[in-house]
Parts: structure tokens; sequence; C-alpha cells
């Protein structure tokens, strides 16, 4: 690449005809992005966690009640609920399942259940689509930003590349549908990267200060990774601007010592985190308890149970029952100093015997910190709750990979779950964008004069958004012991598409028509791809994983089978209707919801009782999950894995396994 070319990529410097041209593409991009989505959840039963998110959702909106659901932050929840007015359906709030639910965190799974799929006058299935599609609606909102950012950046090329990356990418189309808040956090902390993008380079304006309090705020209240990765970003990246050697603004004020970049940059990142602050406290309704009843709390002891449990066992690699009681005497000599003004949550016996045979739990400063917000009451009883149940959930959790099984996770799990579930035409367009990035490099360190007043400042700048956040984030994944699913790393790939959208847009001002070849090959490719797994896109490998078929001795969970294809399942008995159905389903949906007529075997459907005797004369349905027997109890785990080695009659939807076991 000549030194020509590169200071030729000068950021906003595309026409107005480019810009137009741009501006439609990647709005028609989008259009075809939900068009696809809405279009694919209307053939999909919900996933796993669905029911209860739109129902907790719904809840949230119209009751300001945070008992069910509290271990996600609300504000997504607000915007998922919007369709779903107050009687879109008939729920029993004065059930056990319901008043006791605050105690018993299990009964929103099962709750939930009974309101939504065997209430009369309830659709169930209906009432999570319309979430659904106000989910899309913020799939399309990130598609949009990440367009006008590349834009932005490096004009129309960029932003048509970064359109194309985006919206025939499977796993968006996958998870941007669903009621989680996997994408929504996407959204909130690229709205802050590029709050925070813009804010270094134009200066602390009033706009970009507004834009990144919002994004900030939101991403707060929106997951509970965005309380440690928001603040983080935001100052991570600021202090990096500060002591940039480069005039700054702040407001009407010219910046130009670095004491006075770094008094700006502090006094912005506290306005930020006053606004968030506001924001968790707006999130719950300016009210510190849970439940409209403040008499009705939530269950911490058994949040903070678990959490030394789970962290014990996790640090020793001992999950026996031996260490897990240890682990329980430890945390109840803990509580008893903690809380010894408590004397019915644990017998006197028991406290005495904790206190002679255990040494008191050590909690992480993490929890110290939550337990005296708490006590002060600084933020929201839901709000710390949430915060440290998710803690203590994240040391253990079952994960399967490449065939194995772990509850403490796999270091390579996330490297090798983005290497088997981003299409192979975005592995090779991200490998020849760090090929162009390299040449780029080169031609300004053999010529850094040449380049020093033309843009290079910013470009550094703007891959100081993209990297370090990209970085950072992936690291904690790769350390944490929650392998469930690639979602978790999603944050990650609009940042990465940038990077792709940057590059094709040197090349093109390098060598035009090799840039158009390799583009329109690449992008073949990517629709190619996408649209082979439609509409089954949670399911998608590319080739050299072994496609949709080969998901299953790769990656389980939202990776493949999230329990997400009664519907198929359903269509199969209509072709079947006489055949003796027996099933194993991972899901909360009841089968029973779309006319399925089974018998429920043992690790299937957790809410109907289940058939111990073996299946004879009939045909055997398992989810790709429990073939895995990544949450098997152990007793039958040896049938499902002398199942997995058997040859299916047939898939359904790439996640029911099919076993004729009729005597032939």
């Amino acid at each position: 690449m000549t030194s020509a070319a590169v200071a030729d990529d000068n950021l906003l410097k595309s026409s107005r005809h480019d810009a137009l041209l741009a501006a439609g593409v990647c709005a028609a991009l989008l259009l075809l992005f939900w068009v696809r989505a809405q279009a694919a959840i209307w053939t999909k039963s919900s996933t796993y966690d669905e029911p209860m998110h739109a129902t907790g959702a719904w809840i949230h909106r119209h009751q300001l009640d945070f008992r069910i659901n509290y271990e996600d932050p609300p504000l997504w929840h607000y915007w998922a609920a919007l369709p779903n007015g107050r009687g879109a359906i008939r729920a029993d709030f004065a059930s056990p399942g319901w008043t006791e639910m605050a105690q018993k965190w299990n009964n929103q799974w099962t709750w939930t259940v009974q309101q939504l799929y065997r209430t009369d006058g309830n659709d169930g299935e209906r009432f999570v689509q319309r979430s659904r599609s106000m989910m899309i609606v913020l799939g399309v909102v990130l598609g949009a930003m990440l367009c006008w950012w590349a834009w932005q950046v490096s004009g129309a090329v960029a932003a048509i590349a970064a359109g194309v990356l985006f919206t025939f990418d499977p796993n968006f189309l996958a998870h941007a549908a669903l009621v989680k808040n996997d994408v929504a956090i996407s959204v909130c902390l690229l709205g802050l990267l590029l709050a925070v993008w813009r804010m270094g380079r134009v200066g602390i304006t009033p706009w970009n200060l507004a834009g990144a309090s919002i994004a900030c705020a939101a991403a707060m209240t929106t997951k509970f990774t965005g309380v440690v990765l928001a603040p983080a970003f935001l100052v991570l990246l600021l202090t990096i601007r500060a002591a940039w050697p480069a005039p700054w603004r702040a407001l009407r004020w010219r910046l130009e010592t670095w004491w006075q970049r770094l008094l700006a940059a502090t006094g912005a990142a506290a306005v930020v985190g006053v606004v968030s602050y506001i924001g968790i406290w707006a999130a719950y309704g300016f009210r510190f308890s849970a439940t409209p009843d403040p008499a009705v709390r939530l269950n911490l002891d058994e949040t903070l149970r678990q959490s030394a449990v789970f962290s014990a066992q996790a640090a020793s690699r001992d999950f026996s029952q031996e260490a897990s009681d240890k682990a329980v005497l430890s945390y109840i000599h803990w509580y008893a100093l903690w809380n010894p003004a408590d004397t019915k949550t644990y017998e006197p016996a028991l406290v005495e015997h904790a206190k002679k045979t255990a040494s008191p739990w050590q909690p992480p400063g993490s929890v110290r910190l939550a337990l005296k917000l708490l006590d002060l009451r600084l933020a929201p009883e839901a709000w710390l709750n949430g915060l440290l149940f998710v803690q203590a959930r994240s040391y253990i959790r079952g994960s399967y990979l490449d065939g194995e099984k772990s509850i403490i996770g796999f270091t390579s799990f996330f490297p090798k779950a983005m290497a088997y579930k981003t299409p192979l035409a975005t592995l090779i367009a991200l490998a020849l964008a760090a090929v162009v990035g390299v040449v780029v490099l080169q031609a300004y360190v053999r010529r850094p004069q040449a380049h020093r007043d033309r843009g290079f400042p910013e470009r550094a700048w703007l891959l100081a958004c993209l990297g370090l956040p990209a970085a950072i984030y992936l690291w904690m994944s790769i350390s944490s012991n929650l392998n469930i699913g690639l979602r978790h790393v999603l944050p990650v790939y609009p940042w990465l598409f940038m990077g792709v959208a940057m590059a094709a847009a040197w090349a093109w001002r390098w060598r035009r028509s090799v840039a158009a070849v390799a583009a329109g090959v690449l992008a073949m490719g990517l629709a190619v791809e996408s649209f082979a797994i439609s509409p089954d896109y949670l399911t998608f490998f590319n080739v050299a994983a072994g496609g949709q078929r080969g998901g299953l001795h790769r990656l389980g969970d939202s990776n493949l089978d999230w329990g997400q294809d009664l519907p198929a399942l359903a269509e199969w008995q209509k072709r079947n209707p006489d055949v003796p159905l027996y099933l194993s389903y991972f899901g909360m949906v009841d089968p029973a919801f779309y006319k399925i007529r089974y018998l429920n075997m043992p690790g299937g459907y957790i809410l109907n009782p289940q058939v111990f005797a073996p299946p004879r004369d009939g045909v055997l349905a398992v989810s790709a999950t429990n073939l895995q027997c990544v949450y098997m109890a152990p007793p039958f785990v040896a049938d499902y894995e002398r199942l997995r080695a058997m040859e299916p009659t047939e898939i359904l939807g790439g996640t029911i396994y099919v076993y004729d076991l009729r005597k032939k």
C-alpha cells in the first residue's frame, strides 16, 4: 500500500452521492435483516428462558414487582413488554407459586409455565412473540449504529461492508429475535463507545456527554456485565485521551495541558457516573424494596450460601458432597457472625457445630460492597440481589465443548465457539483485514512524519476505542467459568465488523478492482451461508466445524438447542399420528401447548411426570442438549450417550433427534 493511498483515508470525505448510496444500501440491508428475523421467529417455539423473561418483563412494567427475574436488570424488559398491555394474559397472583417466589427462586419457572401454557384463555407463545418483535427492533438499531459509525470513519464502502457483515450474520439473526438481553447490551456498549469516540475526537460537548451518560446508564440496567465493563471502558478511554499530547475541548474551553485534560476527563466520568446511578434507581421506580410490599424481601441467604459453596468448589476443584458440606458450614459460621441477631434461619446447634468445625467464609470484596450498599439502602434491593445472584451462579455451570463436559468451563471455550459459529466468509474477511492492517501500520512506521498530521491521532484513538474494549471483554469472558453460549461475546462482533469495514475502505482506495472482487466473493459466500441455515439460525455452525449436524459434537445449550423446535415436532406428529412418541425435551414450553402427545422420558420436560420404563415399539425424540447430557442426572447419562452414538432416523430443525425404535 502506497503512502498516498494511506493518506487518502481521511475521515468524513465521502461525497453526497456516496453518502446517499450508503444510506440506501444499508437501509435495504437492515430491512432484509428485520424481515428474515421476523419470519424466523414464527417457526420457532420459545427458547428455555424466554417465557420467564417475557412474563417478568410484563410484571415489571405493569406492577413494578421484581420478585420474578431479578437476576436481570429491567430496562430492556420495559422495552420488550411494550406490546403486551395489562390484560395481555391472565395471571394468578394469589397462588403459592407467586406469593412464595421471593423466597423460592425456582418458583418463577413453574409459575410462568402455569400462567402462559396451562391457564385457559392465555396464548403464551403469541405473548412471547410480541415481545420478540420488539427485540428485533433493537437488532436493527444495533446494525444502524454500526453502519453509521463505519460511514463516519471511512465512508460509504465501510458502511456497506459493516452492513453486509451484520445483516447476514446467523448469530445476530438468531439472538436479535429472542427475549434475551445479549443484543440489548451490545446496543448499549456500542453506543457508549461511539459516544466516547466522539468525545475524544471533537471534545466534551453536551450531546456527547449526554450520549455517554445514557448509554452507560442503559448498560448498567440491561445486563450485569455492563455494571463492570461500561464504567471500565469509559474511565480507561477518557484516561487515555487525557494523556494524549494533543489539544482537546470541553464545552467552550480549550484544554492545552495534561492536568486540564485529566480534570475534564474526570469531570465527564463523574457526570456519567451520577447519571448512571440515578438511572439505576429510575429503572426500579426509585424504590428500594424489590416488591410493592416492603415486608416481602428476596432470599439473600440462599444467594450468599450458593456463592460461598460454589466459589469454594470451583477454587478447590472438589465437587464431592463432603466438600459441599464443609463449605456450607463455613458459610453458616460467617452468617452467624454477620447477622448475630438472626436466630431463626439456622438451628442453634448447627451454628455451634459450624463454629467449632469450620473457619468462617471470606466473601470477596464485591460481595462485601454489595452487602454494605444493601445495609445502607444505597441501591435498589432487586438490583443488588441480582448482581450477587449472577456472581454466585457464574462459579459453576454445566458446559459442553468438543464432546467434553465441565461445570467450571474451558479456557478455550469462547475462542473455539467463535471459530465454530462465525461464518467462514467472516473469518476470511477478518484475516484479510488483519493483513491490510499490518500493511497500513508498516506504512506509518516507515514514514511517520508523512502521516502524523493527516489523521494518524484520530485513527489511533479509533483503534483504542475498538481494540481495548474488545480485548478486555474477551479476556473477561475467557477467564470466566460461565461457558454456555457464544451469545455472551456478541458485543465483540460489532467492534470486529468495524475493523473489517475500515480495512475494506482502505483496500478499496488502494486497489479498487482487487477489493471489489474479494468483497463480492466474500459477500456472496456469507449470504449463501446465511440463507442455507434459514430459519434455523441458532443452530448455525460453519462448514469447517461440521455444519449444523456437526454442532452436536461441538457446543450445546444456546449454541445449538435451546428448546426452539417444538413446532417441527408437532408437524412430525401430524404426519405420524398413530406412532407412540417418547420425548426427552430440553426447554420450558409445555409440549402439550402444541398438541403434542407423548410419554415423558427421564431427563426430559421437568414439569411433567416422567416414564422410567424403556421405550418399546415407538419413536423416541430427544433434544440435542439432552443427548449431550449437559445437565442430565448421572443415572441416565450412559443411556443417552449410547443413543447419541446411534444414527437418527430424522433431525427436526437441527435440534430434535428422532430414533425409530419400532420392531421391524
